[in-house]
């Protein structure tokens, strides 16, 4: 992963050793402000973007410009 020397959002999972299974890097202006896991391990993150994300099934792109943030809900499935 490269990162873009933005604000970037790296979303992991592991396996019980730490090793890493999948892995989404989202770049662009994406800023999380917070995340929630429920019991069977799916992933919620709410926050600002400023630019685009490609959320796995959904591509957001900002249209308030670059000095305004947007709010953003994304669920990812285990």
């Amino acid at each position: 992963m490269t990162p873009s020397g933005g604000t970037d959002l790296v979303l992991l999972q592991m396996d019980a050793k730490g090793k890493i299974t999948k892995q989404r890097h989202f770049v662009d202006g994406v800023a999380p402000q917070a995340l929630a896991v429920d019991p069977f391990g799916n992933v919620a993150i709410v926050g600002s973007l400023t630019g685009k994300a490609d959320f796995t099934f959904t591509r957001l792109t900002s249209t308030a410009g670059t000095s305004k943030d947007q709010a953003f809900i994304s669920r990812f499935l285990k």
